[in-house]
């Protein structure tokens, strides 16, 4: 894997990667790279049937990016990351993203993820309407704003589930939802322990 960064000059509102085709996610860490490995300053749109961003065995930085209407087939409508080292999402915009399991816009599986400063809007999933976080210590979730998510199953705004340790902190949540209100509308923490919540 390469320690490369991508870095548009005008930033996500005049820089635009868009799908080609279906069943495909339109941006790939797959080859082992470092955390230092970087996209920013990118609007990433209209993923069908996949992820928009695919993380595999692999970690990444995902900061400054707009995230929207992407609809991933089973997990992840945004960002799918399963397995690497460490995943670290900041300062993006996450909107009209959804999947039909796990995550409306992001889902990372046993892969450490540090999420700050984002803001989600009206994503959607089975479970999770905007994230699902599972089978990993010491994930980290801080100073995020969630707003309108729903989930179909349980979890409107975020699920941890399996993980050994983490936090979330300081993060906003309004107008979440999900079908039954004993499913946590907000937040639900499922087989996991030692997690910080203030």
């Amino acid at each position: 894997g390469k320690d490369i960064v991508i870095k548009s000059q005008s930033g996500p509102e005049a820089t635009i990667i868009q799908k080609v085709v279906n069943n495909r996610p339109i941006v790939k860490f797959e080859h082992h790279e470092p955390l230092s490995a970087t996209l920013e300053g990118f609007t990433i749109r209209n993923a069908v049937d996949s992820s928009a961003v695919n993380i595999d065995s692999s970690s990444a930085t995902l900061k400054e990016n707009i995230f929207l209407n992407n609809t991933g087939a089973s997990y992840g409508g945004a960002i799918n990351a399963v397995f690497g080292n460490a995943l670290n999402v900041t300062n993006n915009v996450f909107m009209s993203n959804s999947s039909q399991n796990d995550g409306g816009a992001l889902r990372t599986f046993g892969i450490k993820l540090f999420c700050s400063g984002n803001e989600f809007r009206n994503n959607s999933a089975a479970s999770g309407g905007a994230a699902h976080v599972r089978l990993n210590d010491s994930s980290s979730v801080d100073y995020n704003l969630f707003v309108g998510n729903s989930s179909t199953d349980f979890g409107g705004t975020i699920v941890f589930s399996q993980c050994g340790g983490g936090r979330f902190y300081n993060n906003t949540i309004s107008g979440n939802s999900t079908h039954d209100a004993t499913r946590g509308g907000g937040l639900i923490i499922a087989s996991s322990i030692y997690m910080l919540i203030y």
